[in-house]
């Protein structure tokens, strides 16, 4: 994608970057002890859900599941509730599903 920007009363263009796939980058803070924020960026504008599994797989919660516009979002999640531990997220958006692990203490 080429945006068209204007700096200093002179136009140029610059080329933007836009995510070919659904990625989950590294939550934070890391890890987490009340709150945590989970960046994700979709390729194109649809449905993401982002689940939360524990060490041994079991389902816990979800912290997002609701229509994104394409490109980069945050997500608060309150992690307040889970016990200190490591756990799984998976984003699963258009068909495809990425995961990351995040960290919990106390």
């Amino acid at each position: 994608v080429v945006a068209f920007v204007e700096v200093d009363g002179s136009t140029g263009s610059e080329t933007i970057a836009l995510p070919s796939v659904a990625a989950l980058h590294q939550g934070y803070p890391h890890p987490a002890a009340a709150e945590m924020r989970f960046p994700f960026s979709l390729s194109k504008r649809g449905r993401a859900r982002i689940d939360v599994f524990d060490a041994r797989g079991v389902f816990v919660a979800t912290a997002a599941d609701a229509e994104f516009e394409q490109g980069e979002h945050t997500v608060r999640f309150d992690t307040s509730r889970l016990a200190p531990g490591a756990y799984t997220l998976r984003l699963t958006s258009d068909g495809e599903q990425t995961t990351r692990t995040i960290n919990v203490t106390r």
